[in-house]
Order: C-alpha cells, then structure tokens, then sequence
C-alpha cells in the first residue's frame, strides 16, 4: 500500500477485499481504503470501492465510519458520475447496525430527489430494497417508495424494476404487508395496460399469497381476493400465454391456500377449463414455450394433490393431449402425469386403458425421445396398477422393456421395485444379468434380483404354515442377496444405505418369524390347575410370555436401527426418508401390540389402554403422502387403531391380534426407495486432525505429558456433488470429541492413579465456504494410552441433526517420569508443555 505505483496500490486493494471475511476488523486495512478513496487515479479509486463494498459486508465498524465518506463523494462535485454509481451499491451492506441502516435509507431517499436520472433512481431504489430486506428495517416504507414510484414514474424501466424489487421484499417480509398496500398493488395490477408490468405484479402478488400475507387479503365483494379472482378468470384466456400462465399460478394458490367458498369454486372450474385450453394450445406445436408449460404442469400437480376431483379431470386432459401433441411436449406431459400418479394411484386407474394403448404405440414408433416416452409410459403403468397388473398392462410392458436397451430395461425395473410389482422388476433385473460385463454390476442385478425375489414371495396370500415358510424363503433370498451386495461394494461406491436397508428389512422378516413362533408355543402352556400355583400372570402363561417379551425386544431394537439409518440420509430424497420412517413405525408399533398383551398380565392394567395410538399422530392424513409409503401407512392406521387389549392372561385373542398385525404389514408391498438406486444430492465432510503421530515401528501415539494439555486443531472441507443443496444443506458441523484410556501405564506405588482423564467436548461451527476449523485443549491425567475420537455430524436449516460421519480416531501416549520423556523422544510424537502447538 505504500508503493508509489497506482496500479500496484489497486491489486492489493483488490486482495484485500477478496480476504475480507479474514481481515474484517484490521484498522490498517480500513485506513488504506478510506484513504485510496482520495486518489486520483482512477483505476485505485475503483479498487478501494470494491474493497469498500467487500469489508462493509462483514465490519460494522467500517461501515459505520465509510458512511459519511461514501455520501460526501456521492454529493461532491468533484465526483465523476460513473463513480457515483459505483459508490451507490457500498450502501447496501450497511445492515449490521439498525442505526446506521436508518440513516443511510435517509441518505438515499434525499439522493433520490437530488439525482432524477434514470440510472440513478434505478441503482439507488435496488439499493434501498437491498438495505431493508438485509437488515428488515423499513421494509413497509420501502414498499410504500416502490408504490409511489410505480405509480407516478411514468418511465417503464422504472417501474419494472419496483416490481421487481416488490417481489423480493415479498418473499423476505410478507407479514410486514399492510392492506392498504396489497390492495394498491391489486389495483394497478387490474388497470395497467403495459403487459410486462401486468406480469410482474400477478409474480408479486403470487408470492403474497403463498406466504402468511394471504390473512391480510380481505374477504367480501370488494376484497382485492375477489378482485383478483374477477381478474384472473379474464387473464386465463389472453393471448398473452405469459400473463395467462401467471394467472393460473396466482389463482392455483388461491385454491390450494383458502377454503372453497363458492365464488372460489366457480374460480376453480373455470381454472380447470383454461389449464386444458392453454395446454392445448401449448402443445400444439405453434406456440410452444418449454418453461411456460413447465410452469403450468406445476399448476396441474399442486391442484392434483390438493383436490382430487380437480385431479382426475385435468389428469384426462393430459393423458388426450399426449396422443396429439408434439414429440418435444409429450415427455413434459409424462412427467406431469408421474407427478400426479406418484401421490394417488386412484387418479391414473381409470384411464389404464389408454396409456397402455400409448405405451404399446410409443414401443413400436421410431422418433426421438423414444425411450424416455417408453420409460415414462411404464411409470405411469406400474403407478396405476398398485394391487397388480392386468394381462393386457403385462404384456404391453412386456414388449416396451423389450424394445428399449438395458439401461432403459433397468430404469423400468428399478419403478417397478419401487412402487411394489416385485415379480416384475425380478424378471427384469434376471434377464439384465447375462447382458452385463463388469463384475460388481453383475453382483449389483444379482442382489437385486434376489431382493425382488424375496419381496415376490412374501405377497402370495397362503395359509399360515405355508406363510411361514414363504418367510424363511424370503430370508435365504436376502441372505443371498447381501452377499451379493458386498461383493458389488467399491471403495468409491461402498453401497452403505443399501446394506443396512436390507440387512434391517432381512431382520425385521425374523423378527415376524420370531413372534409367529412365540404365539405357537401357546399350546404349550402349563394346564390351568397347574398354573394357578404359580405366583405371577405371566408365569402362568409359560414359556410364550418370555419368548414374546424376546419379540418386544426385537422389534423395538428394529425400530431404533431404523431411525440411526434415517438420521444418516443427509442426501435422501423426502419420500425415501418417509419410507425409511415408516419402516421405523412398523416396527415400534409391533413392539407396543406385544407390550400391550404382556401389560395385560401384570398388575399395572393402566397402561394397557391405547398404547399404539400416539404412534401414528404425526401421519393421520394418509391421503397426502406419496404412493411409495401410502399402503403401508394405511395399514399402520388401521393396525393402531384396533380393538382393545383383553386384560387377564396370555390367550388366543392375543395372538390371533398379533398374528393378524403382523400378517398385514408382511402382505403390503414394500418399496424400495430411490435412494436405494440414485442419489441425486451427494455431500461428504472430510477432516485434518492436527497433530499428527510419527510413523514408527512399534507404535505410532501422539506423546504428551500428563500435566500438560494437547492442543487439537480439526480442520474441515465441504464437498458436494452435482446439485448441492437439492434437498436440504447444512447449516452447522457438530463435532464431539471424547477419549478414553486403552491401556494404563504400571502406577508408582507413591503416586496417587487420577480417578478419571477422559475428555467429552462438544462444539458447533458454521462453515465458511464449506470449510470450518476448531481449536480444542484435551487433559490426559492418567498416564498410559488413550484413544481420542472425533465424531462429526451436521445440522440443517431446520436445527435437524444429521450422523453423516466421518469418525476419526488416533492414539495419544501419556506419560509422567522425565527419564522416560527422554527414552521417548527418538520413537514418536512429544508435547512439551511450553510450546503453544503440538508439532514436532
């Protein structure tokens, strides 16, 4: 900074600003901007703004004293205009103080009098929305500045960019809205005649009513909801498709965010009616906009789910527009269709006939795209048929996997293994495993193979005994079916979830197994004249009671193995973590039935009473959930909520009960998620651990001394796949460290053995640019060896923890006596208590 080359004082500005998180506070640093302000070069002078702008982001204190700096530039003559404009957007990361956000709005709403240009009222207006949403002071008057300008400016640029602005303090600080505002922005929504205007405002206002900014659109004849309303059911039909796409989107969230009241179900019908007519049109080949008809099938899904007659109606609509539209369209229109049969099969049953009829043509045709519209097709074949495919459905897919490649085969068979046709996909995956060259995929379609298999038997509906042996069928095929898995693992792809998903499912068939045997040994009870002798209800019982209490265990071991998997699917997609929890229900529900029946025997009859209600309290909406855990939720609901418990002793009502219990949830498909087979979001956490242990021949320990400290540093990277953050991202790294000791050293007879060295921290840290780093001072009072270990998890926006690992260990070597620190230092790593670090 001290160079008499201008250029060379502007590269290290430059620098400066790009490490400003490191140096936010250093006043140095601080005084060469303020002061390169005042050069005259003006190559510096942009420079020190850039530096400006990156250290008042992160420094309150710079910010409060640039201020003043910042706005004499702006006022002085002196000043070239292209650096006012630059010096304008510094003001924006002056948030950190509340007064200080004040009074720079202040200053910019004098600017805007004092500088009527257009380039100025367009910077300083963005300025201010930036400013107000970052420190969410004055959002309401800026709303108000948006509004007067974009009704009194008369300049189009100006009031694109109000609207503009209007939306992101929309989604920031919806309930910050007055009414008299939404109804002014309603208003000029109505009455402007400039159509790109006409848009933005019905984007602002669709934000507004998907937020809690819904509550202050009154209701009534002149409401701005009614308006609104009136308003779209006119835009619906413009030639526009742009300002009529955006109605449909305004108005779906009216719909799906209000009750039906009678002039919103009028709005409804005529929103189904324009949905079939724009798509119509869209589809046709003329007027053709790929994100205009994403946008709009988006509007079909949410009103599918939401309102099922809605649903059937505009799934028709989709369904005859796929025969008659253009190539380019009908996968869009598929995958609508997917999205819509992914929440309700009943949406799709009834119009089996025709997309089996499209499935059949689109096998045979030769176009582009081909394969996707066959895979899509299948989809929506395999979603409609839940309880089982038709002859005329089988064969048609039959012959698609037919006429597509393997991958292609594969993609049908992995639907079909997740939304429960197990013979099917079993097939499929069979006929891929002669067609493959590597070994480890080879072993990959085996154990899937052998995992549909399994599923396969267990869906026949059998008589008891041979519906056990279906069960221990089903098992040998898991069996095989892991063993295949770890043959299939990689360094790279060790299949993790994979492996424990099944290793818990092939335990939770053992566990069914397990209490079918227990309720068998109920013939063996004692005679009632000899049971009477025995003291307790449950001895009475005989061996059953002991047995079903090794059940209970079982089950409730289960359920918490499945929630240790579910809090380690950082990167699962929502509906896998709901088949994965919906697993754990089953599970803990089994386990409080049998509860129940052994409560039952024991004196404390209070707590026999609706026991496995609380369990399904969070779900009991099944309508709602998506197809893959739809079933076995229903089960889990009808199971809940059954009869009472008998109280008195172990009976053949009791195991009937758990028979029947168990017999249901064996009978449900179980679908095998898409984090089982694809992982669409990929993050891994990867750890430095300093010190470090010397390598050496006999040992390799960090040496420290018992009445010294090591001081640990835990450095951290972030890496992500391709779509970082798709489902959820981290917000925190949780890292616990606890030690133990291994191996104690021989304790001298005068010297007095610490009663405890073990160490157990805690810290939190959020990362910065997905790194983090902490510092941490363990104690070892116990000479001899202990094992440190580092545990890392992460927490999500939602304050949800996450075990994503990794674990990392090391050994440290304490010790006391000087002769031996000395014999020591050639064969390993020493901590010398007068050193600040633990480097050799």
């Amino acid at each position: 900074m001290y160079s008499n080359d201008p250029v060379a004082r502007a590269l290290t500005l430059r620098t400066l600003g790009a490490i400003a998180t490191i140096i936010s506070e250093r006043k140095n640093a601080h005084h060469s901007i303020r002061n390169s302000l005042d050069s005259r070069d003006a190559v510096e002078v942009e420079a020190a703004i850039f530096a400006a702008k990156r250290f008042a982001a992160v420094s309150k204190t710079f910010a409060i004293n640039i201020c003043d700096k910042v706005a004499d530039m702006i006022g002085g003559l002196a000043t070239p205009v292209e650096m006012k404009l630059k010096l304008i957007p510094v003001f924006q990361h002056m948030h950190q103080d509340s007064e200080t956000a004040v009074r720079v709005w202040e200053m910019c709403r004098k600017m805007l009098v004092l500088y009527p240009a257009q380039n100025f009222v367009l910077l300083i207006l963005h300025t201010q929305t930036k400013l107000s949403a970052a420190s969410h002071i004055g959002i309401s008057q800026q709303i108000d500045l948006l509004l007067q300008y974009l009704s009194e400016d008369p300049r189009s640029l100006v009031k694109l960019l109000c609207l503009q602005d209007l939306n992101s303090l929309a989604k920031t600080g919806p309930h910050l809205w007055s009414e008299n505002q939404i109804g002014a922005l309603t208003q000029l929504c109505i009455h402007t005649s400039d159509e790109a205007q006409q848009v933005a405002s019905l984007r602002v206002l669709t934000a507004l009513v998907k937020s809690l900014a819904l509550e202050k659109f009154a209701s009534g004849s002149d409401s701005p909801l009614t308006q609104l309303c009136l308003f779209c059911s006119t835009a619906f039909y413009s030639n526009n498709f742009y300002i009529a796409t955006q109605a449909i989107e305004l108005a779906t969230a009216v719909v799906i965010s209000s009750e039906l009241t009678s002039e919103l179900a009028e709005t409804a019908e005529t929103l189904c009616c324009a949905v079939e007519t724009i798509i119509i049109s869209m589809t046709s080949g003329k007027h053709q906009n790929d994100s205009l008809l994403k946008k709009l099938l988006k509007s079909v899904v949410v009103l599918s789910r939401t309102h099922c007659g809605m649903g059937r109606a505009l799934a028709e609509s989709l369904v005859k527009s796929i025969a008659t539209s253009d190539p380019a369209a009908v996968v869009l229109l598929c995958e609508a269709l997917a999205a819509v049969g992914g929440y309700s099969s009943a949406v799709l049953s009834g119009m089996l006939p025709s997309i089996v009829a499209l499935l059949r043509a689109a096998a045979v045709e030769e176009r582009a795209k081909r394969s996707q519209l066959v895979i899509m097709l299948a989809t929506l074949v395999l979603q409609a048929c839940r309880s089982g495919l038709p002859a005329d459905a089988l064969s048609a897919l039959e012959s698609a996997t037919d006429s597509v490649n393997c991958w292609d085969g594969f993609r049908i068979a992995r639907q079909a293994a997740r939304f429960g046709h197990h013979s099917i996909a079993s097939k499929l995956f069979d006929n891929l495993t002669s067609n493959i060259a590597s070994e480890h995929l080879f072993f990959w379609l085996t154990a899937l193979k052998e995992f549909t298999h399994a599923e396969a038997n267990l869906a026949c509906h059998d008589a008891r005994q041979q519906r056990l042996m279906r069960i221990r069928q089903a098992v040998v095929s898991y069996r095989k079916g892991l063993s295949s898995l770890k043959a299939a693992s990689t360094p790279s792809f060790p299949l993790q979830f994979q492996t424990d998903f099944a290793q818990l499912r092939v335990e939770s068939l053992q566990a069914h197994v397990q209490l079918a045997q227990a309720g068998n040994s109920l013939r063996t009870c004692p005679p009632p004249a000899i049971a009477m002798t025995l003291g307790d209800q449950l001895q009475r019982s005989g061996r059953v009671g002991n047995l079903l209490h090794d059940s209970m265990r079982t089950f409730q071991g289960l359920s918490n193995r499945y929630k240790r998997l579910y809090q380690s699917c950082f990167d699962a997609d929502p509906v896998t973590l709901s088949v994965v929890q919906t697993l754990q229900w089953a599970c803990h529900l089994m386990a409080q039935k049998v509860e129940a029946v052994l409560v039952s025997c024991t004196a404390d009859r209070a707590r026999v009473p609706d026991i496995a209600a609380k369990t399904m309290a969070s779900s009991s909406d099944v309508s709602k959930l998506p197809l893959e855990v739809k079933a076995l939720q229903s089960v889990l609901v009808e199971i809940s909520t059954g009869t009472a418990i008998a109280t008195g002793g172990i009976c053949f009502e009791h195991i009937q009960m758990l028979t029947e219990a168990s017999q249901k949830l064996l009978l449900v498909p179980m679908s095998f998620p898409r984090f089982f087979f694809q992982t669409l979001q990929s993050t891994t956490i990867k750890l430095a651990i300093t010190p470090q242990p010397k390598n050496s021949i006999d040992r390799a320990a960090i040496w420290v001394q018992s009445d010294a400290h090591l001081a640990l540093k835990v450095e951290g990277v972030i890496q992500h796949g391709s779509h970082p953050g798709l489902f959820r991202s981290i917000h925190s790294v949780y890292l616990v460290v606890t030690s133990s000791l291994v191996k104690p050293d021989p304790v001298r007879g005068d010297t007095k053995q610490p009663s405890s060295s073990a160490n157990d921290l805690t810290q939190t840290v959020q990362p910065h640019k997905d790194y983090f780093s902490i510092q941490l001072l363990l104690s070892f009072l116990s000479p001899g060896l202990h094992q440190v270990s580092i545990e890392t998890f992460v927490v999500d926006g939602n304050g949800e923890k996450w075990e994503t690992g990794p674990q990392v260990t090391l050994m440290v070597k304490s010790f006391m006596d000087h002769p031996q620190q000395q014999s020591q230092r050639a064969s390993g790593l020493q901590y010398q208590p007068g050193r600040s670090n633990a480097f050799p």
